[in-house]
This record gives structure tokens, sequence and C-alpha cells, in this order.
């Protein structure tokens, strides 16, 4: 008979936390490579406010700069923190990898998508294990 804990969802548990995670690296290695890019200075060529329902809506920020000589056109995906000086099109600073300058930010900053919910997810198998687990123990010491 298998044990209390393996029954049930944990799996579940397990494979939502382990994507959480590598959502989590993925998110921090963007982050830490893009703090070594190149600085530029690009033109807003399009802004647009799309309309998700509830807290999925966003701004989508088209772009051009340039870089070695060559032009590029990128587009950025903005939650609710837009800031002002883009709002009004014109200029806005361009973060770009020099070696590949069509990889290209308008935020360096960490983003926390994956990040906030860690500790949640990971409180909650801690929570998971401990009311599997007591039963069993519960067992173990009876006669």
């Amino acid at each position: 008979m298998k044990p209390a804990f393996f029954r049930g969802y944990w799996w579940l548990w397990v494979v939502c936390t382990a994507l959480l995670a590598l959502i989590s690296l993925a998110d921090l290695a963007f982050f830490l490579r893009a703090r070594s890019w190149a600085v530029t200075t690009g033109a807003v060529l399009e802004e647009e406010y799309v309309r998700r329902g509830g807290r999925n809506n966003f701004y989508l920020v088209r772009y051009r700069f340039e870089a070695g000589g060559r032009e590029y056109v990128d587009a950025f995906k903005d939650g609710h923190n837009l800031e002002p000086a883009r709002l009004g099109g014109g200029r806005v600073t361009v973060y770009y990898d020099p070696r590949d300058p069509r990889r290209s930010t308008l935020d360096r900053r960490l983003n926390p998508r994956g990040i906030r919910y860690l500790p949640v997810a990971l409180a909650v198998g801690v929570w998971l294990y401990w009311t599997e687990r007591r039963p069993l123990r519960g067992k173990a010491e009876r006669p």
C-alpha cells in the first residue's frame, strides 16, 4: 500500500512549483544579462493599449533604434508601469545586446512574475507534506 503522501495530487504541486522555479530562473537570467547591455536612444513608432479584461491589460510599444550602423524595430509589452515619458511618443531609452541587437528591451528591472508566487508555492508544499505525513506518523506509533 502506498504511503498517504503519495496519494492525491501532490505531483501537480511538484510540477507547478518546478514551472514557477524555471520562470523565476529565466527572469533572473534575463535581468543579469540585460544589466551589461549597451544603451541607446530610440524612437517610439506606435503605442497601443491592449485590453484583455481584468488585470491582463498591457501597453504594447513598438520602437526603432540604431545599433552598429543598422536600424532595428522591436516591440515591448509593459504592464501598468508604463513611464509617463513613453506615453507622449518621442524618445525612449533602449537597452540592447551588443552581440545580437535584435534582442532589446525598454526596461531592465527584474520581472517578479514567477518570483512573487514561489514563496507561496513552497509554503503550500510544506503544508501538503505536513498534512499528508502526519497520519503516517500516527499509524507508526500505534501498536
